[in-house]
């Protein structure tokens, strides 16, 4: 642990100077630091050799760019990129408070359209069979969690974004799969659609799309993308790509499993 902050000191030079390790990197170690010109905290993510031993540098400096690119307030930016041998980092400005997985996983009542995990009560069951550590996780409080997210509307409407499992969480920003798939099965040419996370340095997670077209349709993946974009605020997936098929279970639903699995594989 010492020996990675020595060697990440140096190569952040006198620009800044490291505090201490925080934690919650995920595979990224996190340090706080001070920026010795103007005096503020920020916080220095840096891939670990171990790590980053599988990770291109080019890969990952494009990766950094399109964070970097990134424009919304709530999305903390990016202040500068870097790497020295086989230490990759980024710095990032320093934020107080709970980090936006914590707030979401944080019990309370939420405001009107503000996103968390649907709680039920009324005797919905009395637990799992011979399952006592699931009858307790899931009835934890005397609430029965559904392990749904979703959002109240001012008239009390209640809609459901996605599975708390399948959350993407995004550069700081949290992204659900159902608001995506839902605008790309708005364009008159997409048949399924199916976004899920993705592993990444910079931002935590990607979101992916995966889709197939109706038949005799045609569409190129920029135009779904341009389409997205239209369709919501907060823009599109990161990435989308068109498959002839997508993999399907015996229940009739998209196998989100075995796009990830296709994912694994390519990436080996």
């Amino acid at each position: 642990m010492a020996e990675l902050r020595e060697r990440l000191q140096a190569a952040l030079g006198a620009a800044y100077g490291i505090e201490k390790e925080l934690g919650g990197g995920g595979m990224s170690r996190v340090f706080l630091a001070e920026e010795t010109e103007l005096g503020r905290k920020v916080v220095v993510k840096v891939l670990p050799p171990e790590m980053a031993a599988g990770v291109n540098a080019e890969r990952f400096r494009r990766e950094i760019q399109l964070a970097a690119r990134l424009q919304h307030p709530h999305i903390v930016p990016l202040l500068t990129a870097g790497s020295s041998g086989d230490l990759l980092y980024y710095v990032m400005p320093h934020i107080e408070g709970q980090s936006l997985r914590a707030r979401l996983a944080h019990e309370r009542e939420l405001p009107i359209g503000e996103a968390g995990q649907i709680l039920l009560r009324g005797g919905f069951m009395p637990g799992y069979w011979r399952r006592p550590e699931a009858t307790e996780a899931t009835l934890k409080g005397g609430w029965l969690h559904t392990g749904d997210v979703g959002k109240m509307d001012e008239e009390g409407n209640l809609y459901l974004l996605t599975r708390v499992s399948e959350r993407i969480v995004s550069g700081g920003r949290a992204l659900y799969p159902r608001l995506l798939e839902e605008a790309l099965l708005r364009h008159p040419a997409v048949h399924r659609a199916a976004v899920f996370g993705l592993p990444d340095p910079a931002l935590g997670q990607l979101a992916k799309a995966a889709v197939s077209l109706h038949s005799g349709k045609a569409a190129t993946e920029a135009e779904l993308m341009a389409h997205c974009r239209k369709e919501l605020a907060d823009g599109g997936p990161h990435r989308l790509e068109i498959l002839a098929e997508l993999p399907m279970t015996p229940t009739g639903k998209i196998s989100k499993m075995d796009l990830l699995a296709r994912e694994r594989t390519l990436a080996s």
